[in-house]
């Protein structure tokens, strides 16, 4: 109901005893913007199927790494052409984390995988420093947990991380990849994105492109 909301406010298709009727968004824009449904489980895939929506499938948090082509297969399948859109479009979000080595990676990733830990198990207060996490006492149980996440993070140098995006990319079958990285350090983080963009031939992006 919450996605049909947005589909009819942004669209104008709202009746006009709805809740939501008269509501205008500032700025005032002229057409709909794209609409995509981000999800990590077969019901969002399923409910962006359904309604001809572009489907965002979220590697980085999903059910893990065997279950995400399964689930953009299914999403596929089921599409159903709308006004929004003819035929089903997917895009893959994937944690990357890409210093000059690999060791580096791994010691800046440090900071977001003690983040991710701490927000699973109702403790998140921030991205804690490198020097904390290095310093953190994982119980049994919480080094499980990380290996397993860390298993869908793409953290390494920039051969590396450019390879395992390929791997990406053909195991969905698809070019379109959001990249999210989360560190402690701002410089970090820029680093990462320059590093990633360098590997993969990207050109910078202006206001006039």
């Amino acid at each position: 109901q919450q996605v049909t909301d947005v589909l009819g406010h942004l669209g104008g298709t709202l009746e006009s005893e709805h809740i939501f009727a008269g509501i205008q968004a500032g700025p005032v824009q002229t057409g709909m913007p794209d609409v995509w449904l981000l999800g990590s489980r077969y019901e969002s895939a399923q409910m962006a199927a359904s309604l001809g929506l572009p489907f965002s499938y979220a590697h980085h948090f999903g059910l893990g790494v065997e279950e995400g082509p399964q689930i953009v297969e299914g999403y596929r399948k089921s599409f159903k052409p709308s006004e929004y859109l003819a035929e089903p479009k997917v895009n893959v979000g994937v944690q990357v984390l890409c210093a000059d080595t690999e060791e580096e990676a791994l010691r800046i990733a440090s900071s977001r995988n003690l983040a991710r830990l701490k927000s699973v198990t109702g403790r998140a207060r921030g991205v804690p420093t490198i020097e904390e996490a290095i310093a953190y006492n994982y119980a049994p149980n919480e080094i499980a947990y990380t290996r397993q996440y860390t298993q869908r993070c793409l953290d390494g140098p920039p051969e590396q991380v450019k390879e395992r995006l390929d791997g990406i990319a053909e195991m969905y079958q698809t070019p379109d990849l959001s990249i999210v990285t989360i560190c402690y350090a701002f410089a970090d983080r820029v680093h990462s994105y320059e590093l990633v963009a360098e590997a993969c031939g990207l050109e910078p992006v202006t206001d006039n492109s």
